[in-house]
């Protein structure tokens, strides 16, 4: 406690003649408190390297600190001087480089005075270690381990900055960490009032990613900050702070003058509950996406809500998505245009007496780029990381003068006859397919049972002259399943590369099928799996009759590519931007 005295008359009796003052003094002040300190880290047997760069970390105060009042010893077990910083700032925290020294046990200590001279120290509860260490014998074969010096990845999520909360008013802290440890660690809680000058602990023993509930101290100020300190299974530290500081204000008064009307008082938080994407979901980066909640509350605006999001693996914490957002409960936001699989929604719901609640989704859903990947499609995305399915090819046929049996690997949507023939113009006359059959009338007018191409149909193509039928289409699914009855049924071949008869039928319904039919060539099974004949192979853009003894369900077995390759000549089929044999991928 200082003093102020004004001193009218002293004199001090001394050995020798005395001192006298007389008259009226100056005020002055006198200081006979020590400082408060209290060593927080290292302090819990932790290991360092000879040399390396640590943060140790404080708790002081006092009214009358000079500009730097810290100094800080690091002792052997034996009280051996072996470093000392002083003249240090009370921040709470600095990085001290170690002495390039091995000693198993030592201590830190730490001092402050003040400007009166008054001193008080504290330090640390246990020895640190520092270089060399007892080495670790291993006697026989042991069990695998797992050594980790990595400190976790670690974000605190909320409170995160320009918050205002009442003295005594519950605050819900969030947080996250990741870490590759075997078992999760613990984290304890920290807040400042003083703009993170100093730290004191709120909560420990807490979940290693997680939250809390803490009441808001009995401190006005517009400078408070929460910090996370998150501790991993081997005792590696991270710690993270609020971006920016937020406000503790005080119970507001209620002051009455005169009468007044019928009013409300409103104390209540509002209810929120964030549902969707709330964990697990992939969503398109830079896309619309319809997230949704629930809230309500008896006081709320017009606008109540504010959306933002955070992932920790790509540094990104509280970043705003939508502000001022009407209580609608759901709301198309585009994405981030970004590559992460942790990322969080938070929303914030504040009523027209400043009484705010917020909820988080529950666990981390991902944001990725939405495209074509295959380098083969016309519309090839190298941004791209998760296929959409919308690859497109531009398919090319050659065809002879007469009759031609097709199939078709590649369609457009719209799968009519005039659009897929239509490069053929007037040189095509008829297509006929198993048990229909449509005519061209005139150029894109067609006639008859037969509208539409179908994936897993052959056809026959009747053209007057040489030609190259060219169009663009997706691929049809590998997995495309034919209906087959007893007798013959013509059918396509729905891969853009060729396969041996019988790797490309399945082994339980193989034997069902005696024969296999194509344009000038055939195949008969004389034995199961024993094929004869002059068709070796099913071809793309080919089309085939498979003669079968019942009703069955057939899916072929796709092509082995990467050691059977294309079989036979190839020369009737062009396919432009279409991946080689040898990397034909699994979707074609």
């Amino acid at each position: 406690m200082k003093k102020l005295l004004t001193l009218l008359s002293i004199t001090f009796l001394m050995a020798q003649d005395p001192i006298s003052f007389m008259g009226e003094s100056e005020p002055f002040e006198l200081d006979g408190i020590a400082p408060a300190i209290e060593w927080l880290s290292p302090q819990s047997d932790e290991y360092f390297d000879s040399g390396e760069t640590i943060l140790v970390n404080w708790n002081a105060f006092d009214e009358s600190f000079p500009v730097a009042p810290i100094e800080i010893n690091l002792l052997s077990t034996a009280g051996e001087l072996l470093s000392q910083w002083d003249n240090i700032e009370n921040t709470g925290s600095i990085d001290l480089t170690l002495p390039d020294l091995n000693f198993t046990n030592a201590k830190f200590t730490i001092a402050a005075t003040d400007s009166y001279g008054n001193t008080s120290s504290d330090n640390g509860d246990n020895d640190i270690h520092i270089g060399f260490v007892e080495p670790i014998s291993f006697s026989g074969e042991s069990n695998a381990f797992v050594l980790d010096g990595v400190a976790p990845n670690t974000m605190l999520i909320s409170p995160n900055g320009s918050e205002a909360y009442i003295v005594g008013e519950i605050i819900p802290v969030s947080w996250s960490a990741s870490d590759d440890s075997p078992e999760n660690g613990e984290a304890s809680l920290y807040i400042s009032t003083d703009g993170s000058q100093n730290y004191e602990l709120v909560e420990s023993g807490l979940s290693f990613s997680g939250s809390t509930n803490t009441i808001t101290p009995d401190i006005i100020t517009q400078n408070a900050s929460f910090q996370i300190q998150v501790t991993d299974y081997f005792g590696n530290t991270a710690t993270d702070e609020s971006d920016n500081t937020f406000s503790i204000i005080p119970i507001p008064d209620i002051i009455f003058n005169a009468l007044s009307g019928s009013f409300i008082l409103d104390s209540i938080d509002p209810l929120v509950n964030w549902l969707f994407p709330n964990g697990g979901e992939v969503l398109q980066a830079n896309w619309p996406a319809a997230v949704t909640w629930s809230a309500s509350d008896d006081s709320f605006a017009d606008s109540p809500l504010q959306i933002s999001w955070s992932a920790s693996d790509i540094g990104i914490a509280n970043e705003l998505l939508a502000s001022d957002v009407e209580n609608s409960g759901t709301l198309n936001i585009t994405m981030p245009d970004v590559s992460s699989d942790g990322v969080y929604f938070h929303i914030q719901a504040v009523d027209d007496f400043g009484n705010s609640n917020s909820d988080d989704s529950d666990e981390p859903s991902a944001i990725h780029h939405f495209g074509c990947t295959d380098p083969g499609a016309d519309n090839y995305d190298i941004d791209a990381e998760i296929d959409n399915g919308i690859c497109v090819f531009t398919y090319s046929l050659s065809l002879h003068d007469g009759a031609n049996l097709v199939s078709f690997p590649i369609l457009p949507g719209d799968g009519s006859i005039a659009l897929v023939m239509g490069s053929l113009g007037t040189n095509i006359t008829g297509v006929i397919g198993e048990g229909v059959g449509a005519t061209q009338l005139s150029p894109g007018q067609w006639a008859g049972s037969l509208n539409n191409i179908s994936r897993t149909s052959g056809y026959w193509l009747l053209m007057i002259e040489d030609d190259i039928l060219t169009f663009t289409g997706t691929r049809t699914s590998p997995e495309i399943e034919y209906n087959l009855h007893e007798g013959a049924n013509l059918v396509s071949w729905p891969f853009t590369a060729s396969y041996e008869i019988e790797p490309a039928l399945p082994d339980n319904i193989e034997t069902a099928i005696t024969g296999i039919i194509c344009e000038g060539t055939a195949a008969t099974q004389i034995a199961p799996g024993t094929w004869v004949g002059s068709l070796s192979s099913f071809e793309s853009g080919k089309g085939y009759w498979l003669i079968t003894t019942m009703d069955l369900d057939l899916v072929y077995e796709s092509p082995a590519l990467g050691s059977i390759g294309v079989i036979g000549p190839f020369s009737d089929v062009n396919l432009k931007n279409i991946d080689s044999p040898t990397r034909l991928k699994d979707d074609q």
